[in-house]
């Protein structure tokens, strides 16, 4: 008599739990076409990841820093032994899963693959129903059935298991022997072009038990390489294209990819993830239906969505003596951008010269967008979606400020505002001794104005209507400049006491609007007539990094690693103290009003395995820490986004 609950074995998670207990799961061919999973899969492949040798990105990961840091002497009393109470705790999770699985010999290890794994998953539509009660005229109950559509997830996965695919078979043959005998799994076998399969049907559900249907396990095993999937139809469909049968329109033919994959250099990526836009917008147009298609047309054409081809990410580990990871992605775009495709294209501009990126700064990051072209066409795309007038609601809103009869009309929102806003946004962040200090880290957004006067003026009409409604002390003059508070809660954990004598502001200053904490806007209008900061171009660690950064770009980001890495590392050995001490926060109200701050109990939990108590003083890891660059560019494929972890510069 078989178990109401589903146990360990149900075949659909003990093949993925056997092989792939560490996240890797995918797909390495070795024959034929198996050698390139995408030319076996179906041209609406919803998803694609390839990790094209596992041994080779262990093997890269070696080189980077994150690895050098690992092995540092100075780390091993904090890496020693949580390494060996997370070991411990995993064996003791495996000895517990080869005992239900019955084996007498169970393996050392689990088996890893050693080289490509890859996983190709597309969504199916199919027809469901559910039962519920309804209940008639006279208060009697009846059952009914309705019945929808909804997609369903189907999977194929290749993992090439090289000198360990005879442990790997054994665990397999194991499960599945099991499922068989325990669970009432029906286990077929078949030969697909040349190729063995065994197909485990699962039993039909138990109306009486509860039992709900769960998915059938296929796998087939050629050379050494394992294949499998949760649908018996697309597992037969693979296994036979890989044979030589006739694949038709594949993943390996689509534009898109095809795109994609070039741009992104996929040929010496560690791994790469393909996300087929075309492929979702078409199961939302067959989701739809007859019914629904001329209003989801619509929503397509007006967001512009139909020139949407994918999204690609490559990453490279250890690629070059500089690089720790590299990072690429790519939205892929074709024809003339529209929609939301257009607004999320920003304008390229020269990356240096800007004005507020100073020496002082640990991070910045410059997007060169059309706010308030962004807003205004934003809104233009709601009202044709939803056929409300969406501005004309925005600009109503205005109306209360208006300064009564023979006072000045209401505030013109799109001439006095958002007309006004222009470029660039930025992000600019600084951090300051002592690190431990919850305001020792300070955030400044701005925002480039065109004629920042009539801005301004604007600003403070909605300010006081909105937000003062009479209280003077939520405006304050600074040096000649109008400072505007904001009405802020504490934040627990994020320094909630400090908002309460800090809070967030705006102010308008020279050509740009200025956001963030009361202090920082203060000190920036002060920089605004300082003639001696000095530009970041001149800060050694920007210049090292800035060499991967194009001439121009439409948006840049950077972050100095040694500064942000060692502001982390103190408050983390802050945090570990707080945690040893039972606390939930600390007793000096940087937690917010209760006290309560949710990085200690995230840090107690951690605690259980590592003691942060045990790491060194940064200064005898400093030499690990760089920089992380980055930039987006227009292509004429698409938006292109290039991220780099740079080394630090010889003898840092």
């Amino acid at each position: 008599m078989r178990a109401n609950r589903r146990p360990f074995t149900i075949a659909g998670r003990w093949l993925l739990a056997a092989l792939f207990v560490c996240g890797l799961i995918a797909t390495a061919p070795t024959v034929r076409a198996a050698d390139d999973p995408a030319s076996v899969l179906p041209d609406d492949t919803l998803l694609y990841l390839v990790v094209p040798s596992v041994d080779k990105l262990k093997a890269d990961f070696k080189k980077t820093n994150v690895y050098g840091l690992y092995k540092d002497p100075a780390m091993q009393p904090f890496v020693g032994p949580a390494e060996a109470k997370i070991r411990a705790k995993v064996d003791e999770k495996l000895a517990e899963a080869w005992k239900k699985m019955g084996l007498e010999e169970p393996p050392k290890e689990v088996p890893v693959p050693t080289g490509r794994v890859a996983l190709g998953l597309r969504m199916v539509l199919k027809k469901k129903s559910f039962t519920f009660t309804q209940y008639d005229d006279d208060g009697k109950p009846f059952q009914k059935t309705q019945e929808y559509t909804a997609p369903e997830p189907e999977f194929v996965i290749w993992a090439q298991m090289g000198d360990r695919l005879a442990t790997a078979k054994q665990l397999i043959e194991k499960a599945a022997e099991k499922s068989v005998n325990d669970e009432g799994y029906r286990r077929q076998t078949d030969n697909i072009r040349g190729t063995d399969v065994v197909i485990l049907t699962p039993p039909a559900p138990d109306k009486d038990k509860g039992n709900s249907k769960d998915e059938p396990v296929c796998y087939a095993i050629r050379g050494d390489t394992i294949v499998a999937s949760n649908s018996e139809e697309f597992f037969r469909n693979t296994i036979a294209r890989i044979g030589g049968a006739e694949a038709g329109a594949t993943l390996a033919d689509n534009a898109g990819f095809k795109s994609i994959s070039r741009k992104l250099g996929a040929d010496s990526a560690n791994v790469l993830l393909f996300v087929n836009a075309q492929a979702i917008i078409k199961m939302v147009r067959d989701k739809a239906g007859e019914k629904g298609r001329e209003q989801i047309e619509k929503v397509i054409g007006t967001l512009g969505l139909d020139g949407l081809t994918g999204l690609g990410v490559a990453m490279n580990v250890g690629a070059s003596p500089v690089e720790d990871f590299r990072v690429r992605a790519l939205v892929g775009m074709r024809g003339e951008r529209k929609g939301v495709l257009a607004l999320l294209t920003p304008a390229s501009r020269p990356v240096r010269g800007q004005k507020m990126l100073t020496s002082d700064l640990v991070g910045f990051l410059v997007a060169n967008y059309d706010i308030g072209r962004i807003v205004t066409e934003g809104a233009k795309l709601a009202e044709a979606l939803t056929g409300q007038p969406v501005g004309q609601m925005m600009q109503g809103a205005m109306e209360q400020t208006a300064e009564g009869e023979g006072g000045r009309p209401a505030v013109n929102l799109q001439q006095e505002l958002l007309g006004q806003m222009s470029g660039p946004v930025q992000v600019l962040v600084w951090a300051h001794k002592p690190y431990a200090a919850p305001d020792s880290m300070q955030l400044l957004v701005t925002l480039g104005l065109r004629d920042a006067k009539t801005f301004a003026t604007a600003l403070g009409r909605i300010h006081t209507t909105f937000i003062a409604q009479g209280n003077k002390e939520t405006q304050q003059d600074f040096q000649g400049t109008t400072i505007f508070l904001l009405k802020s809660l504490p934040i627990p954990g994020l320094g909630g006491a400090v908002q309460k004598d800090n809070p967030i502001s705006m102010a308008v200053s020279g050509s740009d609007l200025l956001l963030g904490g009361l202090k920082r806007v203060q000190q920036s209008i002060r920089d605004g007539g300082r003639q001696d900061l000095k530009s970041i171009e001149a800060d050694a660690m920007y210049q090292h990094a800035a060499r991967m950064l194009p001439p121009q770009a439409g948006l840049v980001f950077y972050e100095n690693g040694v500064v942000a890495g060692e502001r982390s590392w103190v408050q983390l050995k802050q945090l570990a103290k707080k945690a040893a001490q039972g606390g939930e926060g600390g007793e000096g109200g940087d937690d917010g009003p209760s006290g309560f701050n949710p990085m200690v109990q995230v840090v107690k939990e951690i605690q259980k395995y590592a003691d942060f108590n045990a790491l060194p003083d940064f200064g005898a890891v400093k030499k690990y820490f760089g920089a992380s660059v980055g930039y987006l560019v227009d292509t004429d494929e698409g938006l292109l986004l290039d991220m780099v972890s740079v080394k630090p510069p010889a003898g840092n």
